[in-house]
This record gives C-alpha cells, structure tokens and sequence, in this order.
C-alpha cells in the first residue's frame, strides 16, 4: 500500500507523518522500493534510503584471481565497520563481509590520464550508479585523488 500518494495536503504534515507511522504499527510485512530499504531489526522495522554507496578496498586480484587493471579501473572488495565495543570513541576498523561485493570499480580522478595509482589495500568509499545503456547496467565508481 503506497503512501505518499495518499496524501492530499502535502507528505511532510504532522498528520501525515502520524499516520505514515499508524499504518506502519498495523502493518508486520514492509517491503521497499527502488530507493527504500527495509530492515528488520529488535525494535521493529528501520526504514532508510536504499545503499547506493558501501566502503571498499582495494584488491590486487579479481574474485576468480583475474588480474589487476592497468587503467582506472580496479578491483574493490566490500566492507563493514567491524568494531564490536560500544565505546564510540575508538578507531573504526573495517572487516570483510562473507558475502561481500567483489567488483569492477572506475577511479574518476584518474580517467583523463587512464593511470592506476591507487594501491592494493587502501580504503576507498565505492558508489552504486546505473549507466544509459538499455538496458541499464550497475556500475561502481570512487573518486580517490592521487
């Protein structure tokens, strides 16, 4: 059941808002949309925009050992924040995910010049966007000066 659309005076009221938050009580099975994610979580559904970045290293090999790139693009592989303490002042640490991203990913600093001077093992912030073919292909970029 969509939301927003029923809506008559307007999506960010206090009405609406207190009946945005009825309709998810009443409900137990949300699903998302092309920008919504749902979650499922302790306290109830976490409703958030859709992961269209994720943080990454840099790989020196591809999934399946392929070789590295000469050009600007690299491998990159997913991570998470693997910190486990509740003491928000600590360093973040990032881990590998078990079912992590393991992709294909263009530096836009250094397209112009086609280099490759991003090293193995450095921590870059990957995005997610979709290109004008047709149809449209995921593709992953980052902007890491060098």
């Amino acid at each position: 059941m969509p939301i927003m659309p029923t809506f008559k005076d307007g999506p960010f009221s206090a009405r609406n808002w207190r009946r945005a938050i009825n309709i998810l009580k009443r409900r137990r099975h949300i699903r998302g949309g092309p920008k919504i994610a749902v979650t499922q979580g302790p306290s109830g559904a976490l409703i958030s925009h859709a992961k269209d970045c994720f943080y990454a290293d840099i790989q020196a090999l591809g999934p399946d050992s392929e070789a590295d790139y000469a050009d600007e693009r690299y491998w990159i592989k997913e991570q998470y924040v693997s910190n486990t303490s509740t003491d928000t002042t600590e360093a973040v640490t990032l881990g590998d995910k078990t079912s992590a991203l393991h992709v294909t990913a263009t530096n836009l600093a250094e397209i112009t010049g086609g280099t490759h001077s991003v090293s193995a093992g450095e921590f870059i912030k990957a995005y997610i966007v979709r290109d004008a073919g047709s149809p449209k292909a995921t593709r992953y970029i980052f902007n890491r000066l060098v």
